[in-house]
C-alpha cells in the first residue's frame, strides 16, 4: 500500500485500526521529503528523529486502548514563522541566531491534540513579504515539477512539501496570497478562511502592522475532502483569541452528513464579470 496516497481521513483510519503502523507512515513520508528536498528545499527543517519520537508515543497511546484523534498519526508541515516546541524558528530572516521553541502555536497544538505529527518546517520569504519563496538563510524553492519556475510565495515551501507526498497538509499563514497563490501553482487546495474561524493566538508578530490586519491561518491540502476535515477538525473555539468565531459549545450536530463534495465559483459579480484569473 502506498501510504502516500491516501486520504487524511483513510489514512487516520487505517492508523487507529492498526492496520499501517505510525512508524511507517512517518518513514514513508520523510523519505519523500529527502527524495524531493535536495530539489526542490521546500523543507528548511526536517525534524526526523522528533517526528519519529512523536510516532512511538502515539504507537504507545494506541497500544494502551487509547482513542486517537481525527488526525491520528498524519504527518504535517508547518510554515518557517510558526512555532513548533522543538523545532527552529527564523522567519526566513538572514540576521540573529535560530534557535528552537519551547511551546507551540494554538493551531499546532490543536493538530499535535488530534494526532497530527509535524514533520518539517517549509520554507518561506523573508517576514513573509513576497510572492516567491526564497531568503538569504534558506535560499530559493523551486517548483518541483520545474526548477526554472517558481512554487509562488510566500509559503512556497508547504506547497512543495504537500504536493511532493512529504506531508499531507500542511499549515501556514496568508495576507495577501501566501496560501492561495502557492496552492495555485502547485495544484492543490488552498484555504483562507473567515477571520476567527482558525486561532491566530501567537501566530507571528513580527510583520508589519498592516499585514497584521489582513493576515490568516491557511492550510494546504491535496484534495477538498482533506482540506475539510483538517479545516473542521482545527476549527475550535479559543478563549485567548478575542475574535474566535466557533462555536464554544462545540460543533453543531451534521443532521443530514453533508459532505466536501462541491465548491462555488463566482462567474459575476453584480452582472460583473469576474477575472478568469481570480475566478
Amino acid at each position: 500500500m502506498n501510504t502516500l496516497e491516501l486520504s487524511i481521513r483513510a489514512l487516520a483510519h487505517q492508523i487507529r485500526t492498526k492496520s499501517l503502523s505510525v512508524r511507517d507512515v512517518v518513514n514513508a513520508h520523510l523519505d519523500a521529503i529527502s527524495q524531493w528536498n535536495p530539489r526542490t528545499k521546500a523543507c528548511c527543517f526536517i525534524d526526523r528523529d522528533g517526528a519519529l519520537r512523536s510516532s512511538e508515543a502515539l504507537t504507545a497511546r494506541l497500544d494502551a486502548g487509547e482513542r486517537l484523534g481525527r488526525l491520528a498519526g498524519v504527518p504535517f508541515s508547518a510554515k518557517e514563522h510558526v512555532r513548533v516546541a522543538g523545532m527552529p524558528r527564523s522567519e526566513g530572516g538572514g540576521w540573529g541566531e535560530v534557535g528552537r521553541e519551547v511551546s507551540h502555536d494554538t493551531l499546532i497544538k490543536l493538530a499535535y491534540d488530534e494526532g497530527a505529527l509535524c514533520l518539517a518546517k517549509g520554507n518561506q520569504t523573508e517576514f513573509g513579504k513576497g510572492f516567491v519563496t526564497e531568503n538569504e538563510r534558506f535560499g530559493r524553492t523551486v517548483h518541483f515539477l520545474d526548477a526554472g519556475r517558481t512554487p509562488g510565495g510566500s509559503g512556497g515551501g508547504d506547497a512543495v512539501a504537500v504536493a511532493t507526498g512529504g506531508v499531507s497538509f500542511g499549515l501556514g499563514a496568508d495576507a495577501s496570497g501566501s496560501v492561495r497563490i502557492p496552492a495555485s501553482y502547485c495544484g492543490l487546495y488552498g484555504l483562507v478562511p473567515t477571520r476567527g474561524l482558525l486561532s491566530e493566538t501567537t501566530l507571528s508578530q513580527h510583520t508589519h502592522f498592516l499585514t497584521q490586519l489582513f493576515r490568516l491561518p491557511g492550510i494546504f491540502a491535496r484534495s477538498l475532502d482533506d482540506l475539510h476535515i483538517v479545516f473542521s477538525t482545527l476549527k475550535k473555539f479559543d478563549i485567548a483569541y478575542p475574535y474566535s468565531g466557533a462555536n464554544p459549545l462545540g460543533e453543531l450536530p451534521d443532521i443530514v452528513q453533508r459532505r466536501a463534495t462541491r465548491i462555488g465559483i463566482l462567474s459575476q459579480v453584480r452582472g460583473i464579470p469576474v477575472d478568469n484569473q481570480i475566478s
